[in-house]
């Protein structure tokens, strides 16, 4: 049995305050005073007549929302969620984030960013950068930062191209020899 017990005048009358458009909260303090009830239980009574919606509620993903994840999961939250709003769908920066999270859309890409790149090679990113201006290693700007330098992503079939295009350019001893050879030997990495 629930705590506080509310009758049909008084769901009409909870109805009635949060239905006026104005700021309803000096409202509910006079109802919660009116009915000797805290505000919050006239709060969680309006949630479950549908008076008001929580901003903690969940709102389930439509399929054409996780299309466009999955399409710009490279991309930053912020450029994502500026892709969803153009499309007319409203996501928080942190939903978007759990939910490539348990989509497990980071750890499919298909492609490394400019800094993991010069990682796997055992070059400093000047290096690698250095390439993707003179247009020998392609990839493709994903975001800038707040000083507008470019954050490159680079597609594992570019990066073999470059590899195979370049061999005199790579030092062996120096790359990731897994990833490399992986990289080389099945054009991809699985």
């Amino acid at each position: 049995m629930a705590k506080y017990q509310f009758t049909p005048e008084m769901d009409k009358e909870i109805l009635y305050t949060y239905s006026i458009n104005t700021d309803s909260k000096p409202r509910v303090i006079n109802l919660a005073r009116k009915f000797k009830m805290p505000r919050w239980a006239i709060y969680q009574r309006a949630l479950k007549l549908g008076a008001v919606t929580s901003s903690h509620q969940k709102k389930p993903w439509t399929d054409e929302e996780i299309r466009m994840v999955e399409k710009y999961a490279r991309y930053s939250p912020q450029t994502i969620r500026k892709k969803l709003a153009k499309a007319g769908f409203q996501r928080s920066i942190a939903s978007i984030v759990l939910k490539r999270k348990r989509m497990r859309l980071l750890s499919n890409l298909d492609g490394v960013s400019a800094c993991l790149c010069a990682e796997f090679l055992g070059v400093d990113l000047h290096w690698v950068l250095n390439h993707i201006n003179l247009g020998s290693l392609k990839a493709e700007v994903v975001r800038r930062d707040t000083e507008g330098k470019a954050n490159y992503y680079i597609k594992e079939k570019d990066l073999r191209k470059f590899i195979i295009a370049n061999p005199d350019l790579i030092d062996l001893r120096k790359v990731e020899k897994y990833y490399f050879i992986e990289l080389v030997a099945n054009g991809g990495v699985h």
